[in-house]
């Protein structure tokens, strides 16, 4: 039997790339957002950089 495993990697930052106004992402990509404590408000920052 085959097992798939998946990995959380529990950081503080996320570096994102967009083109024309639309995330990048690879065939096998995707950004999830897990809760493993409990619902709480957050707080999230967005830097823009670009040319």
């Amino acid at each position: 039997m085959q097992i798939k495993t998946k990995v959380f990697e529990y950081q503080t930052n996320l570096t994102l790339n967009l083109l024309n106004g639309e995330l990048q992402f690879g065939t096998w990509q995707r950004i999830m957002f897990v809760e493993l404590d409990r619902a709480r408000t957050r707080k999230i920052q967005v830097l823009l950089s670009g040319e």
